[in-house]
């Protein structure tokens, strides 16, 4: 509770206001807060407690000025100063845990911070993974969310209308912030293409070559098949013969294909490498250690909560599924081969094997820490 009515104060609000919204309300929402205040401002009732409130604050203010008093310049300056002041961040507000893990998942700090912030009401990664795919398209999706500052010793009573243009200021200052910070971004965007512009053939074909020997490793997986199928047939055809003539069938051994047929983890093992190949950091920056932490979480959601259904689904229309993992060659496959399966737009694992994934925790650990 003191932690909303505070956020409400920080705004410019009267502590009377912001106390009174909350007992109306009920709710640690932020956005619901100001709704109810701006809906109910020009209420009688709220008007006369505002009212009241400064015409004490004037009164006492004139019993304690002398009346030969003169307005202090040094006194001016130092006020000045500190209304420059007033705006800080909102990192003591939220959930540092919740904000690593967006950071991991690619996301910057101004991003989870406002993510988790206008969320807190749910307080779930989901919730705030909905609200980056809601919002990337702002204007302001990347700027820092500021909250105003004050001295609650000494701290000025701001109107509505001073409250609003606080507002504007601020947001015109970000916007400023944001056209250098983009800037800035494109310059180091060409210098990256340029750094890189000699090695990205050799990429190119190393992806290439990746993706040949790939093909001919599913090329010879199925060829064993079909010698393992041919061998049963024959096997089939073994026993009818003995059973027509009444010879004793002693069956056969497994196939050498049969016995060396990998496990699903050692299917996953591969993939993950593959992944890490198809992108080197030297090209592709960070975004093999990005998809392997997305798929790293997947798993760790299905391991802490057993038995929540909604952790065993992924969506694979989801714009964070899609440019963290859904893009890297080979990613999906290894979800696949630790019992995930295709239907429709989503991947869904209804009977994990739980030794299984905590062994691909453990596997990624160590690949993400050498990546």
């Amino acid at each position: 509770m003191d932690s909303v009515i505070g956020q409400i104060v920080s705004m410019g609000y009267d502590q009377e206001l912001a106390q009174k919204c909350f007992n109306a309300t009920k709710s640690t929402d932020l956005n619901t807060n100001i709704e109810w205040i701006e809906k109910h401002l020009e209420q009688e009732a709220i008007k006369e407690s505002l009212k009241g409130t400064e015409e004490g604050q004037q009164q006492q203010h004139q019993e304690q000025k002398p009346a030969e008093e003169k307005p202090n310049e040094e006194s001016k300056e130092n006020n000045a100063e500190g209304e420059q002041q007033k705006w800080g961040p909102i990192s003591h507000l939220v959930d540092p845990l919740m904000v690593a893990q967006l950071q991991d998942m690619g996301f910057s700090k101004n991003v989870s911070e406002k993510a988790i912030f206008m969320t807190q009401d749910q307080k779930t990664l989901e919730a705030a993974l909905a609200w980056t795919e809601k919002h990337q398209g702002d204007a302001d999706y990347e700027e820092q969310l500021l909250m105003q500052i004050t001295d609650e010793t000494n701290k000025p009573k701001l109107s509505e209308a001073e409250a609003r243009q606080k507002a504007r200021e601020l947001q015109n200052k970000l916007r400023e912030e944001r056209k250098k910070r983009e800037a800035q971004e494109e310059l180091d965007k060409e210098k990256r293409r340029i750094m890189s512009g000699k090695s990205m053939g050799d990429a190119q074909r190393e992806i290439q070559e990746l993706k040949k020997r790939q093909e001919a490793l599913q090329l010879k997986q199925q060829r064993e098949q079909d010698a393992i199928d041919k061998q049963r047939m024959l096997e089939q055809l073994q026993r009818d013969r003995e059973e027509r003539f009444g010879k004793k069938f002693a069956g056969s051994k497994p196939t050498e294909q049969q016995a060396k047929e990998p496990t699903p983890f050692e299917k996953f093992q591969v993939g993950i490498k593959q992944v890490k190949t198809a992108h080197p950091r030297n090209i592709f920056l960070d975004k093999a250690q990005v998809c392997l932490k997305t798929i790293q979480i997947y798993i760790q959601n299905i391991v802490n909560n057993p038995t929540e259904e909604k952790f065993r689904k992924i969506n694979l229309e989801n714009k964070a599924y899609q440019t963290r993992v859904g893009e890297c060659f080979g990613a999906k496959e290894t979800l696949l081969y630790l019992g995930f399966v295709e239907e429709g737009t989503f991947l869904a694992n209804h009977n994990p094997n739980f030794e299984i994934l905590k062994q691909a925790l453990t596997f990624l650990d160590k690949e993400i820490s050498t990546s």
